[in-house]
């Protein structure tokens, strides 16, 4: 063919695309279909003619020759109110242009244009995966018809997973890799042999088949060539430093980004991570988690025996020191001293009034050493409200300036059901008491009537009768609404003779559990603001970087301050004008006498 007649099919190509790029409608179907059958047919004519046709089209098919065609309009005619509207048409048609332009390219793409790419690297081969999949999937076969009774892997993993594991293991040990001496290397070792991973993975998942181990075989394969023992020692040693160094996580953020890809160093770095993370969180929280339990234990009363929880508390104290169990301690004391409290003020009662009151018993707490929520209040019934204004009486002339607050969230009590044929005892709420004493007086009372008696707050009132009604003591419509009447159960039965309906629900828990961890912040909170006004108050002028580490320094001992919560504190004391900025150096604080 002559050159002249190449030229006039490389000008064919070129008048195409011009076609393509002025379309009158480029959203016509048909007409952009034949445009781009016809560029398509151009491209393979110039390759027809001349295998070496690459080249010249290259030239002819760039897309900088045509793409000002697109936008010969002078803008500078258009109106300010349809410039955007001008910009979004231009953009849509550039957009349907080049999907038109790509189905034309097609031919050259494949058929040219790869084969360059791949030309000079003879280390490439292209691999057809199908018969590679065909060829293991026959081997599986002859295993199953060579068995009678189930699959043999035998003719399988002699002739093909044996040889498929040897080979990758011959490849991987005779290529160089970076020997793992400073921290730089480490890093790009591991990126390297997380490529290594990568692609045998990728590729092990197109062909091998999903019902033999090979693929677990073959990554167990790879760890053992890439991390030899002394190697993988290395490398989690970094990695125990790393997770250790909490102020430099950097670092093993850019180390996980190879490591996630390696299911051996990935297991063992969650592994340390888990390891660190759950003794920091013991450390940090085990004191207040202990204080809350025991907490609940004394108050309920349902310690097994005393003297373990005290020999408990000693074996504390004998590992961690008296600063950790000194709240456990002075708990034990107002437990001992509100035994004596009650035994005195019986006696006390019986030696004034007469009267034996042994069903009642107090429990003085100190709000420093418990943590414990405020209370709804209720309005006792008069014996109730006698016994504990009698109490408050003599507790005040005992001990002078103290106040009493009356927790009724945390009290209780028992009383005795004599409608049914059964003896039964309840445990009850403080709150439930009160309420359930109302049914001596009448058999029917709408939550009207009760809210106006007991004085409950109604939000709270509609909990309790609810669990009161679920317990099966009371009836009422349903659902339980405000205009609710509530009547007690006459038909009432239990197989207990003692019931327990004093049960918290779940929400009051989960509010117990947010209550704590808010009170274990708090306590935080003002040890830290304490370390800093002393810190400062020694120092007067410090750097802020430089308070922090003192404060950490100081604190460490009893729990990890946390850098945030220290931030937080400052900038309260600087509100509070403990601290001021140096008006020179906004780093520097200043102590404010």
């Amino acid at each position: 063919m002559s050159q002249d007649y190449q030229s006039d099919r490389l000008k064919k190509v070129t008048d195409s695309i011009d076609e393509i790029c002025n379309l009158d409608d480029i959203y016509d179907r048909e007409k952009a279909s034949r445009a781009c059958v016809k560029l398509y047919t151009h491209i393979y004519e110039c390759f027809r003619i001349s295998a070496s046709a690459g080249p010249g089209l290259i030239h002819s098919l760039s897309i900088d020759n045509f793409r000002d065609m697109l936008g010969q309009d002078d803008i500078d005619n258009i109106s300010n109110e349809n410039i955007l509207q001008y910009y979004k048409e231009l953009q849509c048609k550039y957009k349907e242009v080049f999907k038109v332009l790509n189905g034309g390219y097609r031919y050259f793409y494949n058929h040219w244009l790869q084969r360059q790419l791949d030309t000079g690297r003879p280390d490439v081969y292209k691999i057809d995966v199908e018969i590679i999949v065909f060829f293991v999937n026959a081997k599986i076969h002859l295993g199953n018809e060579n068995s009678i009774e189930m699959m043999d892997n035998t003719i399988y993993t002699e002739s093909f997973e044996n040889r498929f594991l040897q080979t990758a293991e011959d490849f991987y040990h005779s290529k160089q890799f970076p020997s793992i001496e400073s921290n730089s290397k480490i890093l790009e070792y591991l990126k390297l042999v997380a490529e290594c991973f990568d692609y045998e993975i990728n590729q092990a998942k197109t062909y091998l088949p999903e019902q033999k181990s090979t693929l677990t075989t073959l990554i167990v394969l790879l760890e053992t060539i890439f991390f030899p023992t002394d190697i993988f020692n290395i490398i989690v040693e970094k990695l125990q430093l790393l997770v250790s160094d909490e102020n430099n996580y950097q670092e093993l953020a850019v180390l996980f980004e190879p490591i996630h890809k390696l299911p051996k160093l990935k297991n063992e770095l969650l592994k340390l991570i888990e390891i660190h993370v759950n003794q920091k969180a013991i450390e940090s929280i085990s004191n207040d988690l202990i204080k809350k339990m025991l907490q609940e234990r004394l108050i309920y009363q349902l310690s097994v025996s005393k003297s373990y929880e005290e020999l408990l508390i000693s074996e504390f104290k004998n590992k961690c020191g008296s600063e950790y169990t000194k709240k456990f301690e002075e708990m034990f004391e107002d437990i001992r001293l509100s035994e004596e409290l009650t035994y005195q003020f019986r006696i006390d009662q019986k030696n004034t009034h007469g009267d034996k009151i042994n069903f009642f018993s107090f429990m003085v707490l100190n709000s420093d050493s418990w943590v414990l929520s405020h209370s709804s209040d209720v309005l006792l019934p008069d014996k109730l409200k006698t016994v504990y204004n009698n109490f408050t009486t003599f507790y005040l002339s005992n001990y002078v300036g103290r106040k009493l607050t009356l927790l009724h969230r945390y009290s209780g009590g028992e009383l005795q059901i004599n409608f049914t044929r059964e003896k039964c005892r309840l445990q009850v709420s403080t709150y439930q008491m009160v309420i359930l004493l109302l049914f001596n007086q009448e058999l029917t009372w709408t939550f009207k009537e009760i809210q106006d008696k007991t004085q409950i707050h109604p939000k709270l009132l509609l909990k309790i009768l609810s669990g009161l009604l679920k317990s099966d003591l009371l009836i009422s419509d349903n659902p339980l609404t405000v205009n609710s009447r509530i009547e007690l159960a006459k038909n009432f039965l239990s197989n207990k003779i003692r019931l327990n309906i004093n049960l918290p629900s779940k929400t009051e828990e989960q509010k117990d559990r947010y209550h704590f961890t808010q009170a274990a912040v708090e306590e935080r909170r003002m040890f830290i603001q304490a370390a800093l006004v002393r810190i400062m108050k020694k120092e007067q002028t410090l750097k802020h970087s430089l308070l922090i580490q003192e404060v950490i320094q100081q604190l460490t001992s009893r729990f990890k301050p946390d850098i945030y919560l220290i931030e937080t504190c400052i900038e309260k004391l600087i509100a509070y004008e403990y601290f001021q900025r140096d008006s020179n150096d906004n780093d520097t604080l200043r102590y404010l006498p």
